[in-house]
């Protein structure tokens, strides 16, 4: 794939927060390199929505980059929009129409974990992942497919169960990348593991999400070579700024950054 290319087609991505956040993610980082820009990720999101959004939004000759969730979430929705913890500020939603996305909170997962076996739960995920594979291929789009974390593990598993492996090898997923590391794996052997506390999480240092270094870093070292783009090897200022502003100053400034090459 040639960055001139690459350059005239849009950037569509997909996931959590992993890929979206109040701070720039993998996805703000390869922005620049494409003639457009959209970001589907909504913090919480299952593989049921990451997957659904592209479906409803790809087109023809699109770059779809996809940061899959953990298999043990799913969504809930409700006709009311969420309402704030006393710890957590809520993003600014995305859309306005009457049906508002939950996300998965920690007791959805339990709840998904105690009535649904793991290997219904893995089989679900692979399922969304062929699903977009072949949609892609029907209506001319390019799909990658990253995880945010352990791909056969998700968020609540500890022990990797070989039916999960079994399953995985009987699908053959194009631009598959789910074995590469994912990022919070790549968070957690580099010892970037930083609880952070901000204006949308201020009470107190419980945010663990990857950090701006951290996603600039996975973008540079495991997205960009895979989808054919060099970042270098040399942070550049703004990241170590909002890396800064982030863990020293408590600030998350996504929202007053723009990027260029």
């Amino acid at each position: 794939m040639q960055l001139e290319y690459l350059k005239e087609t849009r950037l569509l991505v997909s996931g959590c927060s992993f890929t979206d956040y109040c701070w720039s993610t993998w996805a703000d980082y390869l922005s620049p390199y494409f003639a457009q820009f959209d970001n589907l990720g909504s913090a919480g999101s299952d593989n049921a929505t990451i997957a659904r959004n592209v479906i409803d939004s790809a087109r023809p000759h699109d770059n779809v980059i996809i940061m899959w969730s953990g298999f043990d979430r799913w969504s809930g929705y409700t006709d009311s929009p969420p309402v704030k913890s006393n710890s957590t500020i809520l993003l600014p939603p995305k859309n306005n129409n009457h049906w508002c996305h939950t996300g998965s909170i920690q007791s959805n997962k339990l709840f998904l974990v105690n009535h649904y076996h793991r290997v219904e739960r893995f089989h679900t995920t692979m399922d969304y992942i062929n699903l977009l594979d072949s949609h892609s291929y029907k209506n001319n789009y390019t799909v990658h497919h990253f995880s945010a974390f352990p791909f056969f593990l998700g968020e609540i598993e500890k022990d990797l169960d070989p039916r999960i492996t079994a399953i995985y090898n009987k699908y053959s997923i194009a631009n598959n990348h789910l074995e590469e590391p994912s990022l919070q794996e790549y968070q957690i052997q580099n010892d970037q593991y930083i609880k952070t506390k901000h204006e949308y999480h201020p009470t107190d240092y419980s945010d663990n999400h990857p950090t701006p270094l951290t996603h600039w870093e996975y973008c540079s070292k495991i997205i960009g070579p895979k989808i054919g783009i060099d970042l270098g090897s040399t942070v550049p200022e703004y990241v170590l700024e909002e890396q800064h502003n982030l863990v020293v100053n408590h600030h998350a400034s996504k929202y007053d950054k723009k990027y260029e090459n």
